[in-house]
């Protein structure tokens, strides 16, 4: 029941209409016109949540639609990284039971998406996240079946996640402190070398797959850095995140005091690592703390509880049973807060979806657009080699230009929306992009603007959006 209701708001929330905008296009220009990240666009993500995505083209799908896999997408890497979590807590524990695991990880996990509205939207963190649990899990198997193959195996996996989203590198560590001390030292040590191994197998097989060179993966950790501190949006609590690790502090410890000796000093270095990955999470934030930038803490808080839970030897089955209740209560009583407000919500994706409809009925396939990831019609081409940066952000990011010069041919078009404009003249231009210009080309956009477009607006169902734009068409 509170798999299916988290489901059934992650499929409907009306979080990061932006970025699910962005990803979307971008997945679409890597999947019909075959466009190249960093060469023929800009992006400062990594592109393989965009191949992803990019399979509902490849499958026949068109157009804004996209965004109804992506949200099935979100739904089940959810699943996944709140099985494994139920999955570490069973491979840690030395008495199995009959009663199910995870389900405090579950009620956290179920916190961070309800009250962190960013942590599972269509991004890269979502299926880094699902990769990462998945790999903890493999790599708990390995060191109880002892087989190596398994741990090349969830380096593979690890290397996926960190390849998808680098912020899930301060998760490395984690591996040490699961580990266990059952196994010989040597045996250690052939462990992680084949995990290392797995994860740079993967890292640059991808890359020479896909000629990808790691100089633009180290290219986009730098613009993501740049622009890091560029995010005007309004980002989570600090109180709510106060009261999610709060609570789990609090679960975590009446943990502690039911374990014994043994389990104890098994169990503190897994929630000691929690303290260096909400520090190097937090560290790397911007003016505002989003549900995305936190995403692998909560990740490994959810492992830290369940690998916690594994670790105590329950007085009995009846008693086990009635905490699970407890908690379980818990997560029902979330997801029924949540879905109490349905009507103000569940038909954000749908509005969303047909609101890039309209403005898709205006472009033909040789038209190309000059829109922001807002209003965005997905299946379109771009006026602008810049379409994903946000118009507030582009004068920041023309005065870092210089940090292309690892791209070959070096160098990349200047970011100038005017010239854009005037050498293709797009069928669509968002009046956003006015912002970002000089105060003499704004009157000369303008201008421009009044003389060969006319004003379509947005729709009515628009109403909800931060930035009430204003759209114009070229007759």
């Amino acid at each position: 029941m509170v798999l299916i209701g988290v489901a059934a708001y992650l499929t409907q929330q009306a979080s990061s209409l932006y970025d699910e905008g962005e990803h979307a296009h971008a997945a679409w220009l890597m999947a019909v016109p075959g466009l190249r990240p960093q060469v023929d666009f800009v992006n400062h993500h990594q592109p393989l949540l965009w191949q992803v995505l990019g399979l509902y083209f490849r499958m026949g799908g068109h157009g804004p639609e996209v965004l109804y896999w992506g949200r099935a997408l979100v739904m089940v890497c959810f699943v996944v990284v709140a099985a494994s979590s139920s999955g570490v807590g069973r491979l840690s524990s030395s008495t199995p039971r009959r009663v199910p695991f995870g389900v405090p990880s579950l009620a956290l996990l179920s916190m961070g998406v309800f009250r962190l509205r960013t942590m599972f939207v269509i991004r890269p963190e979502p299926l880094a996240a699902a990769l990462a649990a998945a790999s903890f899990v493999v790599w708990l198997l390995s060191v109880r079946d002892r087989r190596l193959w398994q741990s090349f195996a969830a380096g593979l996996l690890f290397g996926a996640a960190a390849d998808t989203s680098p912020r899930f590198l301060v998760l490395a560590g984690g591996f040490a402190v699961l580990w266990g001390s059952e196994l010989r030292w040597r045996e250690h040590a052939r462990r992680v070398a084949l995990l290392a191994a797995g994860a740079v197998t993967f890292v640059i097989g991808y890359a020479w797959i896909e000629s990808y060179p790691l100089s633009i993966t180290w290219l986009n950790i730098r613009l993501a850095s740049m622009m890091q501190g560029m995010i005007l949006s309004r980002g989570a609590s600090p109180m709510m995140l106060e009261l999610i690790v709060g609570i789990a502090t609090g679960v975590y410890a009446w943990f502690l005091y039911l374990m014994d000796g043994r389990a104890r000093r098994r169990s503190i270095p897994v929630a000691a690592y929690f303290v260096v990955v909400a520090a190097a999470s937090v560290a790397f934030t911007g003016r505002a703390i989003v549900g995305q930038q936190v995403c692998a803490a909560m990740v490994w808080l959810a492992i830290v509880l369940a690998h916690a839970e594994g670790q105590v030897r329950w007085p009995s089955t009846a008693r086990t049973g009635a905490i699970v209740m407890c908690f379980s209560v818990l997560c029902l009583g979330l997801v029924a807060h949540r879905l109490s407000s349905w009507n103000k919500w569940a038909t954000a994706l749908r509005d969303n979806v047909e609101r890039r409809k309209y403005f898709a009925e205006f472009v033909s396939p040789e038209d190309t657009v000059l829109m922001t990831a807002l209003h965005h019609p997905i299946a379109a081409r771009d006026a602008s080699f810049y379409f994903a940066v946000p118009p507030a952000n582009v004068r920041g990011l023309c005065k870092e230009d210089k940090i292309f010069s690892v791209l070959t041919p070096p160098g990349v078009p200047s970011c100038d929306y005017l010239r854009d404009i005037l050498k293709a003249r797009p069928k669509l231009v968002d009046s956003a992009f006015l912002s970002s210009l000089p105060d003499e080309d704004q009157r000369v956009f303008a201008r421009l603007l009044q003389s060969e477009y006319t004003m379509v607006g947005v729709p009515a169902d628009a109403d909800h959006l931060s930035e009430p734009d204003t759209v114009f068409l070229r007759p």
